[in-house]
């Protein structure tokens, strides 16, 4: 199973480097040995999502209540595998091709918008 996630730019940067290999969790999606986290860098204070998501897979699920941990959260321990690697690439070069069809309907938009006033220019004279 996947989980989308959103990480604070802190630490996605050391989940990028992999200084940071796990992740505390509100355990309110049943996070499994296995499951991927698809994690997505979020700026908190203009919620800009930078979409250059970290893939990493879960590879051991420590339950809250013990150890100090709130029942309610787990601890995962958490690494990026080459499958992971394969799904980033992909992820990015989607997002590539989207960006790049989002730039030509904004040009294209602008395009028609500049030709609608010239013929409205001649129109007029």
């Amino acid at each position: 199973m996947e989980h989308e996630l959103k990480v604070k730019p802190e630490y996605y940067h050391s989940l990028f480097t992999g200084e940071k290999t796990c992740e505390v969790r509100y355990n309110d999606r049943d996070f499994q040995v296995g499951d991927v986290l698809i994690l997505h860098c979020i700026e908190p204070t203009n919620r800009f999502l930078i979409d250059m998501p970290l893939f990493r897979t879960i590879t051991y699920v420590l339950k809250g209540g013990q150890y100090g941990i709130h029942s309610e959260y787990v601890v995962l321990s958490i690494h990026e595998t080459e499958e992971n690697l394969k799904s980033q690439r992909d992820a990015i070069e989607r997002n590539i091709n989207n960006n790049q069809q989002n730039i030509t309907l904004f040009l294209g938009c602008i395009a028609v918008r500049r030709f609608s006033t010239i013929l409205n220019r001649l129109s007029e004279d």
